[in-house]
């Protein structure tokens, strides 16, 4: 996962976390996290203001949609290809 300066056009931060292709990504209203889901089942939290990432879970089918509740709440939702909502 990359983050980018739309500004400069040059790469802020380049993390390798997930064992395969990220399917979905969602960001904080306020632009501080990242809820990254892969299509091996992966979901991954990125704190971007840390510059740490951490392993939510690790679900049987792909992640086809992620959400985050809010901004100071961790709630994730996930999506997955077998039709399942996980929470």
């Amino acid at each position: 996962m990359k983050v980018w300066d739309l500004q400069s056009h040059r790469i802020l931060k380049n993390w390798e976390f997930h064992n395969d292709s990220i399917f979905s990504l969602s960001v904080s209203d306020n632009f501080t996290k990242i809820v990254t889901g892969g299509r091996n089942g992966e979901i991954y939290l990125t704190d971007l203001a840390k510059g740490a990432y951490t392993k939510v879970d690790n679900v049987r089918d792909p992640v086809i949609s992620v959400a985050l509740k809010s901004n100071n709440d961790f709630a994730i939702y996930a999506s997955t290809s077998g039709n399942k909502l996980y929470e």
